[in-house]
């Protein structure tokens, strides 16, 4: 079971910021099988660099994100290399542990609703990362005078694309933002892998 660094703070725990925005995108991580991947869905590892801002406090981490058709895996160091908490999730259930504690639950909206209290919408950050919205809910695009500047509405989210990386066939996203009522995420992905759908199980659901 993948464990994280004893000495992370007290204040990126449980009820810090950052523990509290993996719960977040735990409630946005869209848990794909294989008929859902079929629908276009990319097969994905990022790493990158996640700015979160939440009422009047602001951290910053590092994000790496392994996503395929047998279920996603995440982890978020903080400033000094720390890994402040690590999630796993399936089709059969969600592990989140951080350095105080572990949730796990059936899906990522139990998980939440056991953490945070109330349930989080199932949103598609899986497919909103990629630069689409998952076309199975309503969604809206607005369109700026610029190419590459773009905002799409979804599940009550609002995601702001600025940057591309126009070498890949893809054109995947590099810089994009995340708004939703106080919370504001700005996620910078340095490098984009691509390929088959993940032929194992996330390392926590062995």
């Amino acid at each position: 079971m993948i464990r994280a660094q004893p000495h992370c703070n007290a204040r990126a725990l449980g009820k810090g910021i950052l523990a509290m925005v993996v719960l977040v995108l735990t409630g946005c991580v869209s848990v794909n099988t294989s008929k859902q991947m079929d629908t276009g869905q990319l097969a994905f590892e990022i790493n990158g660099r996640l700015g979160i801002r939440f009422q009047d406090q602001s951290e910053q981490a590092q994000l790496y994100w392994r996503h395929g058709d047998k279920g996603d895996w995440l982890s978020l160091e903080g400033p000094l290399g720390q890994t402040v908490a690590t999630l796993s999730s399936n089709a059969d259930k969600t592990v989140l542990i951080t350095t105080d504690r572990t949730w796990e639950a059936a899906d990522p909206e139990a998980l939440t609703e056991e953490a945070l209290g109330w349930r989080l919408p199932l949103g598609g950050l899986s497919q909103w990362i990629t630069g689409t919205p998952d076309t199975r809910r309503t969604y809206e695009w607005q369109t700026t005078g610029q190419p590459d500047q773009r905002t799409l509405r979804q599940d009550g989210w609002e995601i702001r694309y600025s940057t591309y990386f126009t070498d890949t066939p893809q054109h995947l996203p590099r810089k994009l933002e995340l708004i939703r009522d106080e919370l504001h995420l700005k996620l910078v992905v340095d490098q984009w892998t691509t390929g088959p759908a993940m032929d194992t199980k996330p390392q926590t659901l062995q």
